[in-house]
């Protein structure tokens, strides 16, 4: 008994010897605590990321004091819970971290431009081993569109912006051609749709006569749009870089500059704003689809008046044709044609067209031709090796470049183009590269099938 008194007696003496231990550890380590808490800690700053500046130096002005509180070391002890360190660990200790939050700076991203080969000479270095030679290739710049500057029309309260097609520009600048007016159409309504502009389409030119909308204006205000109309500007540059051919010669697509684009826009921002409207004159390629709401837009601009489908329609019945079920041969051999200022063809051109036409004419035997042509001598010429071709000679003019407008070969002219509007199918054959826009557009807008070759 007493030995198992003795036993108890000493374990009881353990236990208090270590609980008196443990309470002056704890006293100790509470010291501690409030000899840190009562210490001037320094305000660090922080790189981007997030970790001390290694080259950080202490000012003496550059310190903030905790107070010693409980509320203090409640904060300490969450520190020390959460960032899982020792006390005796030095705690860099951020007070107020508002004053010292780096922003990160936008960085935009600047335009490269990245030298681009166009390989132009077809050169194969298999055929030629002399690597001496000089092989040409042309090098250009990547282009961007750059539309930051439309913020110069709308600060000028630009709200519309006007197509004018007419006779005389400013400075007794001349117009382009009427392929090129509808092709211009397109390139304005993109442009306008893009940016939130009004488009407007005025044709104050002796065409008007035959055009729905705006023959009883052209009749009876032709001297006040005149005088309304009389400084208004042309953009003579043209968006167009080159042509894609396929095997044959046939145009299968343009290239376009995306560079004349901005001088359009920096064009525009230098001409006069009249009432929140802008009146030019362009030719642009639209660098888009030509979008079905556009097509029946321009149709409507181009709808032709009452002495307009009366005349087509008779030559469709004199030539018996009917509307629709017929194909077109166009052939534009150039400028020098279609103002009478030649009327000789080279030998090799003309056999040219010979072969082209046979073969359009045996790849389509069923079907009904008609020849159109920018002059009446090439016409004389294939009928005498194809007498099966529908042909309507009239007397015909380009609508721009200055050419005196005499109202009967203004409206042969618009004939031409509604005859091609009726078709079913248009094969053209151009002396110019860039095709030929009289047929072209007219094809695009009608949605007719349509092709065109490139014969030099």
């Amino acid at each position: 008994m007493k030995n198992g008194n003795n036993g108890n007696n000493n374990n009881f003496m353990n236990d208090k010897f270590n609980r008196r231990k443990t309470r002056e550890k704890d006293i100790m380590r509470f010291n501690n605590i409030q000899q840190k808490v009562h210490s001037v800690i320094p305000t660090m700053t922080f790189n981007n990321d997030n970790s001390p500046d290694p080259n950080f130096i202490i000012d003496d002005n550059n310190y903030n004091t905790v107070t010693t509180d409980y509320d203090s070391i409640s904060l300490m002890e969450d520190i020390f819970k959460k960032s899982n360190v020792k006390t005796s660990v030095s705690i860099p200790l951020i007070t107020d971290t508002k004053d010292y939050i780096r922003e990160i700076p936008k960085i935009l991203p600047k335009e490269t431009l990245f030298a681009t080969y166009l390989p132009v000479d077809e050169y194969d270095f298999n055929i030629n081993k002399n690597i001496n030679l000089n092989v040409e290739m042309d090098i250009y710049f990547s282009e961007k569109f750059y539309d930051h500057d439309v913020g110069v029309l709308r600060a000028k309260k630009v709200l519309h912006i006007n197509n004018v097609y007419q006779e005389n520009y400013k400075d007794d600048v001349k117009p382009t051609g009427f392929g090129d007016f509808i092709r211009g159409c397109y390139f304005l309504l993109q442009f306008c749709e893009k940016h939130s502009f009004y488009p407007h389409f005025y044709i104050h030119h002796p065409l008007a006569q035959f055009l729905h909308q705006f023959d009883k204006n052209y009749s009876t205000k032709k001297d006040l749009y005149k005088l309304l109309l009389n400084d208004v500007q042309m953009f003579v540059n043209n968006n167009w870089k080159d042509s894609v051919f396929d095997a044959q010669n046939y145009i299968i697509d343009v290239v376009k500059s995306k560079q004349t684009n901005n001088e359009f826009i920096n064009y525009l921002c230098n001409l006069p704003v009249k009432h929140q409207h802008i009146f030019i004159y362009n030719n642009m390629f639209p660098y888009d689809t030509i979008l079905e709401d556009h097509k029946q837009f321009v149709r409507k601009l181009l709808e032709p008046n009452s002495e307009m489908n009366i005349y087509v329609f008779e030559n469709l019945g004199l030539i018996g044709l009917t509307k629709g079920k017929y194909s077109v041969i166009h052939i534009r051999s150039g400028d020098n044609y279609l103002n009478e200022s030649s009327k000789i063809f080279e030998n090799s051109y003309y056999k040219k067209i010979v072969v082209e036409v046979f073969m359009v004419l045996k790849r389509h035997p069923e079907a009904n031709f008609l020849l159109i042509a920018d002059n009446n001598e090439i016409k004389y010429l294939l009928l005498e090796h194809f007498p099966n071709l529908k042909v309507v000679y009239k007397d015909i003019t380009h609508m721009g470049e200055g050419t005196v407008l005499e109202r009967q070969k203004v409206k042969n002219t618009m004939l031409d183009f509604y005859l091609l509007a009726n078709s079913d199918a248009i094969h053209s054959f151009t002396a110019y590269p860039h095709g030929s826009g009289f047929s072209f557009w007219c094809a695009k807008t009608y949605g007719i099938p349509y092709s065109c070759k490139y014969i030099k």
